[in-house]
C-alpha cells in the first residue's frame, strides 16, 4: 500500500454490486470500466478449465476477451482495445493476449485488495466505522443546548459609564448620550433588567433597539412596556423645537403666511369674511395655525428676553 493511498484511505466494494441495476447502466465510463476490471480480478490464485486446457490464474489477474468486455461495457471493439492499451501504457495493467483469451494483470493489486487490509481496516476506515455519520438534527440540538446555556448564564448589569460609552458609540454623543444612558439604566433597574417576560441576556442589543426606536420616533414617553420604554421630556429640547417651528411659520412660503396674506389683502376680520377669502375649509385651518403661531410667538419672546 503506497503512502498516498494510506493517506486517502479506502472503502469496501463487494463484488455483488455488479448485480445491481445501477452498475448495469451502459455504456460504462472509463472509471466504471477500470473498477470493473479490479472487481473481476481473482483475489486468490485459481485454476479452471478453458476448453480442454487447465488454466492457472494468479491473484490480481483475470481471464477474459475483448468480445466479453464489449458486451459487458457496451463498447465497440476499437474502444475496448484502445482503453486496455492506455491502461497498459500507464503501467496500470499487463496484457497477455492469445488466440483464445486475453489475460489482464492488475498492477499493484494489493493496493486495492490486500489480505492484511481485509483482516484489519486502515485507521481512517476503522475510525469511520466506529464514528457514525453526522446526524443532520444534531446541529439543531447543539444550537438549542447553546441557547439554553446562555439563558442559564447569570446576567451582570453594566455600569452607567459603560452604558454611556456604548450610547455615544451608537451616535448619541454629548449630553444626549449621557441622558439617554441614565434613563436606560433607571428604566431597566426598575424593571429588574427584564425584556418583556424574559431576563435580559445581551444589554448591547437592547441599547441598539432603544436607539433605533428613538430614531424612528417610536419611543413613547408614557408607555410602560420595556419594548417601548417611557422617557421624560427634556425642556431644553422642547424649546429648541418650538423656536424652530416658530421660525418656519414666519417664512413667506409657509401655508399660514400665505393664508395670512390673503386674509390681510381682503381686509377680512370676521369668520365669514375669512372663510370667504380662504375658501372652505380654510377657516378652521387658519384659526388653528393662527392660535399656534401666537402661542409660539409668546414663547419665543420669553426665550429671547
Amino acid at each position: 500500500m503506497n503512502k498516498e493511498n494510506k493517506k486517502c484511505g479506502w472503502i469496501k466494494i463487494y463484488r455483488s454490486i455488479t448485480d445491481h441495476w445501477v452498475y448495469k447502466n451502459k455504456p460504462f465510463c472509463r472509471f466504471a470500466a477500470w473498477i470493473d476490471l479490479i472487481l473481476l480480478a481473482n483475489h486468490n490464485q485459481n485454476k479452471f478449465l478453458l476448453g480442454n486446457r487447465l488454466v492457472e490464474c494468479q491473484r490480481g489477474e483475470l481471464i477474459t476477451s475483448e468480445k466479453k468486455l464489449m458486451a459487458r461495457w457496451g463498447w465497440s471493439k476499437t474502444k475496448v482495445r484502445n482503453f486496455l492499451k492506455t491502461l497498459q501504457n500507464d503501467s496500470m495493467i499487463d496484457l497477455k493476449p492469445d488466440q483464445k483469451k486475453t489475460t489482464v494483470k492488475i498492477h499493484h493489486y494489493s493496493d486495492y485488495q490486500d489480505i492484511e487490509t481485509a483482516k484489519r481496516p486502515l485507521g481512517d476506515h476503522s475510525e469511520t466505522t466506529r464514528r457514525p455519520l453526522r446526524d443532520p438534527n444534531k446541529k439543531k440540538e447543539e444550537y438549542k443546548n447553546e441557547k439554553k446555556k446562555k439563558k442559564r448564564e447569570k446576567f451582570t448589569p453594566p455600569s452607567i459609564e459603560i452604558i454611556t460609552m456604548y450610547f455615544q458609540e451608537k451616535g448619541l454623543t454629548g449630553n444626549i448620550g449621557i441622558r439617554e444612558a441614565k434613563i436606560f439604566e433607571n428604566y431597566y433597574i426598575a424593571n429588574g433588567w427584564m425584556v418583556g417576560r424574559n431576563k435580559m441576556i445581551d444589554w448591547k442589543a437592547t441599547v441598539r433597539g432603544w436607539v433605533l426606536r428613538r430614531e424612528n420616533g417610536k419611543i413613547n414617553y408614557s408607555h410602560p412596556n420595556p419594548q417601548s420604554p417611557s422617557l421624560p421630556e427634556n425642556p431644553a429640547d422642547d424649546k429648541e423645537k418650538e423656536i424652530k417651528k416658530y421660525k418656519e411659520m414666519q417664512a413667506q412660503d409657509h401655508p399660514y403666511q400665505i393664508m395670512l396674506t390673503k386674509v390681510t389683502a381682503a381686509g377680512a376680520i370676521t369668520d365669514d369674511e375669512i372663510k370667504s377669502a380662504l375658501d372652505k375649509p380654510g377657516l378652521q385651518k387658519f384659526k388653528r395655525w393662527q392660535g399656534e403661531f401666537d402661542e409660539l410667538e409668546g414663547k419665543y419672546k420669553e426665550v429671547i428676553k
